[in-house]
């Protein structure tokens, strides 16, 4: 009797793993994004990531990547955070998709979709690459105005590493973009930004 008691119990335990095991890959197959949330929501960051990153692949929204985009961290997740940060600023949608977020986020944060998306982006080709890349991302998203929250400004901000010489360039790319603008406050912007950058290597 005992060992029979045993031997059911054994039985039920291997079914009851048996399930979750199949359970666990039909949601890592059909809904990665509830795995994702699951390992976020007891401190997984890796595991979590990887799974947002499998239901971006999946869906190839927008909305997973953006989703993707805010939940990565630029400073130790380098290699992801500039490679989905690149692929959402150089989607045909971008910018139509800021304007969705912006709408129907009303309440406001200080800054725009697209600031917040090309400035993280600029700020992970810092950590990726160098203040060149970062400089050249910051370029680009500017080329349409140089906006109070600008991607220079996020990298004068959010970089707590820059050089003496990463002041510099910075500087001297804002001092060039500043004589082709018209708009006082763009110019006023850009006039903090090269304070800022002066600061560094002047400080250093």
């Amino acid at each position: 009797m005992k060992r029979w008691i045993i031997k059911t119990s054994l039985i039920t335990l291997a079914a009851t793993v048996l399930t979750l095991v199949v359970v666990y890959f039909f949601l890592m197959l059909a809904f990665p994004r509830v795995l994702a949330k699951g390992w976020e929501a007891v401190g997984s960051y890796d595991l979590s990531m990887r799974y947002y990153e499998k239901q971006y692949e999946a869906s190839k929204e927008m909305s997973d990547l953006s989703v993707l985009c805010v939940k990565v961290d630029v400073e130790k997740d380098t290699n992801r955070a500039e490679k989905y940060l690149a692929i959402m600023t150089k989607n045909s949608g971008f910018s139509e998709f800021c304007a969705s977020e912006d709408a129907d986020t009303a309440q406001g944060y200080g800054f725009t979709a697209y600031e917040f998306y090309f400035g993280k982006y600029a700020v992970a080709s810092y950590y990726k690459y160098d203040i060149t890349a970062a400089v050249n991302v910051a370029k680009i998203a500017t080329q349409n105005g140089y906006s109070e929250h600008n991607a220079f400004y996020v990298i004068l901000s959010g970089v707590k590493t820059l050089t003496a010489a990463d002041g510099q360039a910075i500087e001297s790319a804002v001092s060039e973009i500043k004589a082709h603008l018209t708009d006082a406050a763009q110019i006023a912007n850009a006039g903090r930004d090269e304070n800022i950058a002066r600061s560094i290597y002047e400080n250093i």
